[in-house]
C-alpha cells in the first residue's frame, strides 16, 4: 500500500490508456526506490467518454463526401470537440460532462485502494484541457453540483488530502475569460499548493494568476521553456523544466509528511 496517490489527466485530443507512461517513468527515473514504492499513480483517462460519438461522426462525414485533409479534420475533431462537448448540459446525468465526471470519480476510488489512509496525501498532475476539468470537479464537489446534485460525497471524494496540483499547458482562460467574476476553487486542504506551469510560446497555455485576485492567492504561475514554437504545448511531459521541478516538489510533499 502507498501512503502518497499522484492522479493525473491528460488534455485534448485522441490518447490512448498509456497517456501518462512517459511522465510516470521520467518522475520515477528522478526518485530512489524507497520514494518510488512509497508512490501510487492512477490515470484518469476520460476521453472515451466523447470518443465513440466523435468516431461516429466522422465515419458519417467520409462516408458521404470525400474531404481532404482528413488528418487535419480529425485531429481537430478529437482535440476542439473534446473541448466544446465536455461543457455542454453540466446538470444534465447523460451528459458528457457528467460522464467525464464519473470518470474522475472512479479513479479517485480506485486510487483510494493503493493508499494506506483516505487521508493520505494526493497529488494531481493535469495537463491541457485536463485542468479544466479536475477544477469543475473540485468546484462542482465543493458546492453540490454535476454529479453531486444528489449525492453527497466523502471527504475523500472532496479531495481533501489534495495537497499539491501542477497543471501544464492550462487553457483555463479560454472557458471563463468572458465572465464578469472569475473565481477559483477553495483550497481542498490548507496546505493545499498549485503551481502552474506554461511556456510563452505555447498559444495555448496560460498563466491564471492574472484572472483575478481569488486566483493569485491560489496559485503560482511558473513560466518555463519547453519548445520555441506552439508545439510546445505537447511537450511539457517530457522535458526537464517541468519534470525537474515536479519531482522536487512530490518529494518534497512527501517528506513534509512522513520524513
Amino acid at each position: 500500500m502507498a501512503k502518497l496517490g499522484i492522479l493525473t489527466l491528460h488534455g485534448m485530443g485522441n490518447v490512448g490508456e498509456d497517456f501518462d507512461a512517459v511522465l510516470q517513468e521520467e518522475l520515477r527515473d528522478r526518485w530512489g526506490s524507497t520514494l518510488n514504492n512509497e508512490i501510487a499513480f492512477q490515470s484518469i483517462h476520460y476521453h472515451p467518454a466523447m470518443q465513440g460519438q466523435q468516431e461516429d461522426t466522422l465515419e458519417r462525414m467520409h462516408s458521404e463526401f470525400k474531404l481532404s485533409w482528413r488528418r487535419f479534420r480529425e485531429f481537430f475533431v478529437y482535440s476542439f470537440s473534446d473541448a466544446t462537448t465536455y461543457h455542454l448540459f453540466p446538470e444534465d446525468p447523460t451528459s458528457v460532462y457528467q460522464k467525464v465526471h464519473r470518470t474522475v470519480q472512479a479513479n479517485l476510488t480506485a486510487l483510494r485502494q493503493k493508499l494506506e489512509q483516505a487521508d493520505n496525501p494526493i497529488v494531481i498532475i493535469a495537463h491541457s484541457l485536463g485542468c479544466q476539468v479536475v477544477s469543475n470537479y473540485i468546484w462542482d464537489v465543493q458546492r453540490g453540483k454535476g454529479i453531486w446534485a444528489t449525492e453527497t460525497p466523502s471527504d475523500y471524494d472532496q479531495l481533501k488530502g489534495l495537497q499539491l496540483m501542477l497543471t501544464a499547458g492550462c487553457n483555463i482562460p479560454l472557458f471563463v475569460s468572458g465572465l464578469s467574476a472569475i473565481q477559483p476553487f477553495n483550497k481542498p486542504h490548507p496546505d493545499f499548493q498549485w503551481l502552474n506551469f506554461f511556456d510563452n510560446d505555447d498559444v495555448l497555455g496560460w498563466p491564471l494568476q492574472p484572472l483575478s485576485d481569488s486566483y493569485r492567492q491560489l496559485v503560482k504561475d511558473r513560466p518555463i521553456q519547453t519548445g520555441i514554437t506552439p508545439l510546445s504545448h505537447a511537450e511539457y511531459w517530457r522535458d526537464r523544466d517541468f519534470l525537474n521541478p515536479a519531482a522536487i516538489q512530490i518529494e518534497d510533499l512527501y517528506q513534509r509528511n512522513f520524513g
